[in-house]
């Protein structure tokens, strides 16, 4: 398995966020990157921080079904890695905040609900 990176995370974010720039400035061959770069900042949080990891994919899941109307919440999640960033290694990390999870609509019992997942409840 994939050693975890935060920082990694924060950087492949930020490429994700330039790449949707450049997307909707005219250059939808950039999906490719946009999808790419959430997908691996996705990778890079699984061992360190696993419900980010899944809060990431289910972002790519839902920008890559209407890239020009949903919204990735890119400075939040920067700013929640960044949070993670000061937590000690083998401490449990911080709650994901509302923020983050923008565009995705829980459960009445405020679960998220992710595609695909087949995880017990």
């Amino acid at each position: 398995m994939r050693k975890a990176c935060l920082e990694c995370v924060y950087k492949h974010l930020g490429d994700a966020a330039i790449w949707e720039i450049e997307y909707h400035l005219g250059y939808p061959g950039f999906k490719l990157y946009i999808v790419g770069s959430l997908n691996h900042a996705s990778h890079e949080a699984y061992a360190a921080n696993k419900e980010l990891a899944w809060l990431l994919r289910e972002h790519r899941i839902n920008w890559w079904a209407d890239p020009n109307n949903y919204r990735v919440p890119y400075e939040a999640l920067a700013a929640y890695v960044a949070i993670c960033l000061q937590v000690p290694e083998g401490d449990a990390m911080p709650g994901l905040p509302e923020d983050c999870v923008a565009g995705i609509a829980p459960t009445m019992s405020g679960r998220i609900v992710y595609s695909m997942d087949t995880r017990p409840d």
